[in-house]
């Protein structure tokens, strides 16, 4: 966008909002086109989606009897690569519960993250996995079949979960039979917030499109039963945006519910990029998807050359 901007001598803002209404334009027309003439193509799908549902429903008061336990086991999944400075704290933090394993699925870091790993005092109930995988997706669905618990949370490994956050998991899938896939609201550290309004706004939004579109991020520690992961057929294996196609495709299945209690996410990316510009690259990057670009290309785009990033 700045070198786009300085040639033509516009501010690079302008044409970023050019850029978006010509992406919104081209999406439309695809959906419309579509419609017009995938009718059959349609029905297929749409019988489709009643026999994952039904199956999903099956699977779901199967689960029910799981909460006859006093505890259902959690497999805490965190997939990492070059996060040896937060990776400590978020272990312990997943670990403050009772009847949960930590899962650290490693994509081959270069730094001293698995150090870091084997140097906590406690490591029961921890399994680490070494190369498992090249992308972040890959690294969560080899987590997910080592996995001994009957629930799945997906942790970032720069994300921290609050206080009780295990009562809350389980009292969520417990009460609400209709739901599928879980998640946490969003907030950054106090420190960050306290110093920055943007961060604010930007945590208004996140949980304003969370809440009522149904679209947590995998930033949110989405989670659901093991089965439901399963049926839904696991983290698409792409470099980008697996954590957006798995709950859309749930959200169109069932019913995705965000809860009131937060986690904080580190705030790091937006303050190493800038909270306008690394904003405006998440929206450029979601309506590329979104109109057909490949996860390859985006990748490369939004982490560098080598298409690869901290976990």
């Amino acid at each position: 966008f700045h070198i786009v901007s300085y040639m033509l001598k516009i501010p690079s803002l302008l044409i970023f909002i050019v850029s978006i209404y010509l992406e919104l334009c081209y999406y439309f027309c695809k959906t419309f086109s579509q419609c017009i003439f995938s009718g059959s193509n349609s029905a297929d799908s749409h019988r489709e989606k009643q026999t994952k549902r039904d199956e999903l429903k099956g699977l779901l008061k199967f689960d029910q009897l799981l909460h006859e336990k006093p505890n259902p086991r959690i497999s805490v999944i965190i997939p990492c690569y070059n996060e040896a400075e937060s990776i400590a704290e978020t272990i312990k933090k997943a670990m403050d519960d009772v009847n949960v394993e930590s899962i650290i699925a490693d994509g081959d870091s270069k730094d001293k993250t698995l150090n870091e790993v084997n140097n906590i005092f406690d490591r029961k109930n921890i399994k680490i996995l070494e190369k498992a995988g090249e992308t972040r997706s890959e690294c969560m669905n080899t987590g997910a079949m080592v996995a001994s618990g009957e629930i799945l949370l997906f942790l970032h490994a720069d994300t921290m979960l609050p206080h009780e956050w295990g009562v809350s998991v389980r009292n969520a899938l417990a009460t609400d039979k209709d739901m599928l896939v879980g998640a946490f609201a969003f907030k950054f550290p106090l420190m960050d917030t306290n110093s920055s309004t943007l961060l604010k706004a930007i945590e208004w939004g996140t949980n304003l499109r969370s809440s009522f579109l149904h679209l947590p991020y995998g930033d949110q520690a989405l989670f659901c039963y093991r089965n439901v992961f399963a049926t839904l057929g696991k983290f698409p294996v792409q470099p980008l945006m697996e954590d957006y196609d798995f709950v859309l495709h749930a959200g169109s299945i069932g019913k995705v519910h965000t809860m009131s209690k937060p986690v904080i996410t580190s705030a790091r990316r937006w303050i190493s990029k800038g909270f306008i510009s690394n904003t405006l690259w998440h929206s450029f990057v979601i309506f590329a998807h979104t109109v057909g670009v490949p996860s390859a290309n985006l990748a490369r785009w939004y982490y560098g050359p080598c298409g690869k990033k901290t976990y």
